[in-house]
C-alpha cells in the first residue's frame, strides 16, 4: 500500500530511519536507511504491507528512538455520468446530499 509521512519536527542527531509496520507487530522493517530530510519534506512508499495503520519510525544511528504514527485513511468517491448533462445530474446529486 502507498503512505505517505511526514516529520514535522526531528532533534538533530536522529537518523537515518528504518521504517515499520503494525502488521508484522513491528518486527520487521519495510523501508531503511530514509533520510531526516525525506521525513521532514514528506516521504511516500508504497512497500508498507496492506493492512497496515500503524508505522514506527525508528531512529537508528547515535539516536535510536522511535515514534508510532496512526495512518489516516484518505478515500475519494466518485461517480461518472453518462449520456446526461454533467452540471444538472452534479447538481441533482448535491441537493440530494445536502437537503
Amino acid at each position: 500500500m502507498t503512505i505517505k509521512i511526514t516529520l514535522t519536527t526531528a532533534e538533530a542527531d536522529t537518523g537515518p530511519f528504518d521504517l515499520y509496520s503494525n502488521v508484522d507487530a513491528f518486527m520487521s522493517s519495510f523501508d531503511v536507511d530514509i533520510t531526516q530530510g525525506q521525513l521532514l519534506a514528506g516521504y511516500t512508499t508504497s512497500d508498507a504491507p496492506d493492512g497496515t495503520t500503524i508505522v514506527r519510525v525508528q531512529s537508528k544511528g547515535n539516536c535510536t528512538s522511535y515514534v508510532d504514527i496512526p495512518l489516516v485513511l484518505i478515500s475519494y468517491q466518485f461517480t461518472l455520468f453518462s449520456g446526461i448533462d454533467c452540471p444538472a445530474a452534479c447538481s441533482a446529486a448535491a441537493s440530494r446530499i445536502f437537503m
